[in-house]
Parts: structure tokens; sequence; C-alpha cells
């Protein structure tokens, strides 16, 4: 009767086993999906930033491109203007200074 009394105590124990790994089985591949999931959102992410910044130092790019465009036209307007007053004002009329005008 002993061993039947053993066995019938080890049947227990072994389902109870049994069950013990499938949970650690199942709490294993939960824990593995969650930092799974995690580390795709993650690489997702800094995708998404990449793209995004990308875009914004494009942007930003061709705002300063036409604004040193527009500030560097008008830097040679004034310049031109003023030495064309400059020079007018300081010509004396004669045939020299013709040419001169009229190059202006």
């Amino acid at each position: 009767m002993s061993d039947r009394q053993n066995s019938d105590k080890s049947a227990p124990e072994k389902s109870w086993s049994r069950q013990l790994q499938t949970i650690i089985k199942r709490r294993r591949l939960s824990v593995i999906m969650i930092v799974g999931g995690f580390l795709l959102l993650l690489v997702l992410f800094n995708v998404a930033n990449f793209f995004f910044l990308h875009q914004m130092r494009s942007q930003l790019e061709s705002e300063l491109d036409i604004r040193l465009r527009s500030v560097a036209i008008l830097s040679a307007d004034l310049v031109e203007n003023f030495l064309r007053r400059e020079q007018l004002a300081s010509l004396e009329y004669g045939i020299e200074n013709e040419v001169t005008l009229l190059i202006i």
C-alpha cells in the first residue's frame, strides 16, 4: 500500500509541477511579447521623428534661403543707390564726366 500511496501523492505533484511549468511558459511568452512590443513602438517612434526632423530641416533651409536672398537684394540695392548719389554729387560737368554719367 505504501507504493500506492506514494504513486497517488506523486501524481498530484506531477500535475502541479506541469501546471507550474505551463504558467511559467505563458508568463515568459507574455513578458517577451510586452518587451518586443515596447521595442517595436520605440523603433517606430524614432523612425517617425527622423522623418519629421528631416522634413522640418528642409523647410527651415528653404525659409533661410528666401530670407538671405531678400537681405542680399536689399543690401545690393541700398549700396547701388548710395554709390549713385555719391557719384552724381561729386561729378563736375564735362566731356570726361559725361561718359561716367552715362555708365551710371
